[in-house]
């Protein structure tokens, strides 16, 4: 028998064979894999449904009461037109992250600057989400110190952030199903508890409470330009503005039920002084003799929820610390950036619960409509006179 032809080298791989994947190319050198738009999308979801039913709803029952569910649904569709000015910024940094951006439009200091800001926002909303996760906790588990949850929730959260952002992104893809789900059967558990004749009067709020219950919701979306921080590690940026704000559009039915249900089973004055109302609601439930309480639900859902929205404000300001630093990896920055957290909720320990809330029902959608929509538009207006100006000057060289 004839002796068959040589073997192909290994290392002489066919050209068709060579990988040609989206996410391998235009790679930021020290930065992770890139992960699909879907995994951005999905995370950036969960962390605004877990955090809007358990803290911002409770906020704006304060501000409009039995109207909550106008000035959610309000303030969804004006966050949708946010998030499409966010990620219209995005889109025109063609695919650099928000730091980037800032440095390649403002120029290398005053954009270190606002690239320094918005870190500093990153960390104070980690600080925050954690300081209110240990305060929640701590109704469940009362004789615990709240360093205790701080200490475990930092250290599980440097964990995941130093196996990076893919990482996160599945776990969110695997959660928020099971959430949606377990939402979905405590609003359907409570139906006998609800009576629909407490939202009536409609509209019985002066529109300064519910222009201010607005501006909470919009601030939740807001929150999201913390995506323009990992926006160079998205395989497709430029899909991102008419998919996210068809996303925010759709957050209108996830925050019908929480906008609704606690005043249909509490009634307004009730519903307007719990500190957690959604929690409360669910607290309520009573199935059988016995499943007696589903409150667990509540815990779940918060609890990784909130847990989630920590990882991606620490994966930002890893991100921003990377770009400021000029270092090697940016995971390499977890631990730093816990710390600053950490410094940072613990400054806030002194603070209860309604003191917290105060701070974010008064000071906060004002500080959130500059950061999340006021620089980047003033981002995307020098972004685009830069490009007009480039081809004039190649021109006149």
């Amino acid at each position: 028998m004839g002796q068959r032809g040589s073997r192909r080298a290994p290392d002489q791989a066919r050209p068709s064979q060579q990988p040609n994947r989206p996410d391998m190319q235009h790679r930021v050198p020290g930065l992770p894999a890139k992960v699909s738009n879907r995994q951005i999308l999905t995370y950036i979801t969960l962390v605004t449904i877990a955090y809007g039913h358990f803290v911002t709803i409770g906020l704006v029952f304060r501000a409009a009461g039995r109207d909550a569910w106008v000035a959610t649904s309000l303030g969804c569709l004006l966050g949708g037109g946010v998030v499409w000015v966010q990620f219209c910024v995005w889109q025109a940094a063609r695919g650099r992250s928000l730091m980037a951006a800032c440095t390649e439009a403002l120029g290398r200091w005053l954009g270190a600057l606002i690239s320094a800001v918005y870190g500093l926002l990153f960390v104070c909303l980690a600080a925050f989400t954690l300081r209110e996760q240990a305060l929640f906790l701590g109704l469940i588990y009362p004789t615990t110190p709240p360093l205790v949850f701080m200490f475990f929730l930092l250290w599980g959260s440097v964990w995941v952030v130093r196996s990076g952002m893919e990482v996160a992104g599945r776990m969110a893809q695997l959660c928020l199903p099971f959430l949606v789900l377990l939402g979905l059967l405590a609003s359907l558990a409570t139906l006998p508890d609800k009576d629909f004749l407490r939202l009536l009067p409609v509209l019985d709020h002066s529109s300064m409470q519910l222009l201010h219950a607005t501006l909470l919701v919009v601030s939740l979306f807001c929150d999201w330009v913390v995506v323009g921080a990992l926006s160079d590690g998205v395989d497709q940026p430029q899909l991102l503005p008419r998919q996210a704000f068809w996303v925010s559009c759709l957050l209108v039915l996830a925050f019908l039920g929480p906008a609704t249900g606690p005043v249909l089973v509490f009634g307004e004055p009730l519903a307007q002084s719990l500190a957690y109302p959604t929690y409360s609601e669910i607290q309520f439930i009573r199935l059988t003799g016995v499943v007696e309480r589903l409150d667990v639900i509540g815990v779940l859902l918060w609890t990784i929820g909130s847990f989630l929205r920590l990882v991606l404000y620490l994966l930002a300001v890893t991100r921003v610390l990377h770009h400021v630093t000029g270092g090697p990896r940016s995971q390499l920055w977890a631990v730093p950036a816990a710390w600053l957290t950490a410094g940072c909720a613990i400054s806030l320990l002194p603070l209860s619960r309604e003191d917290l809330h105060t701070l974010l029902y008064q000071m906060y959608p004002l500080c959130a409509l500059v950061l999340g929509l006021g620089l980047p538009a003033l981002l995307w207006v020098a972004i685009r006179v830069r490009a007009t100006r480039r081809p004039q000057q190649q021109a006149a060289a």
